[in-house]
């Protein structure tokens, strides 16, 4: 039997990326005094009282929206992948494929949710863009990958 090495790798390291997402949530959280939610309550209470300019408001609590959207992002994308990563592996698709995907894919989270990604002051930046992109790239090649690997065997 195939053990999955690359996947156990993989899931390790965003075992521990998904550790500092969390934390980063839970910082801004205290930071803000915010116990639930993104601080849209916050804003929505505001207007409800009358107030007109809630730009600052607005300011305020984006890092914090980011930054739940980064790691819900994240969440979204990585057992899928790690699914599709581990099938291809157990089908003993090629070690370099596994750790080429598996590589772009890391370093498309690391910059999605980066400063220059989701959490810049607009939450358009490049590192939001390229961390999409690469996030979509992979899980198409691992999908067709799969589908590659395991059709000839259903013939049998």
């Amino acid at each position: 039997m195939t053990i999955p090495h690359v996947t156990g790798l993989l899931a390790g390291a965003f075992g521990l990326l998904d550790l500092y997402y969390m934390y980063r949530v839970i910082i801004l959280r205290q930071t803000l005094k915010i116990r639930i939610g993104d601080g849209t309550h916050e804003v929505l209470s505001a207007v409800a009282k009358g107030e007109k300019d809630i730009t600052e408001l607005n300011k305020r609590y984006f890092p914090l929206a980011t930054a739940i959207r980064a790691h819900a992002n994240f969440t979204e994308n990585v057992p899928l992948v790690l699914v599709l990563l581990g099938l291809l592996e157990l089908q003993s698709a090629p070690k370099k494929f596994l750790l080429v995907v598996s590589s772009i894919f890391f370093v498309a989270r690391l910059i999605h949710g980066s400063s220059i990604g989701l959490n810049s002051k607009t939450a358009t930046g490049i590192g939001r863009k390229a961390g999409a992109a690469s996030t979509l790239f992979t899980i198409l090649s691992l999908s067709v990958a799969n589908i590659y690997y395991a059709y000839p065997h259903l013939l049998h």
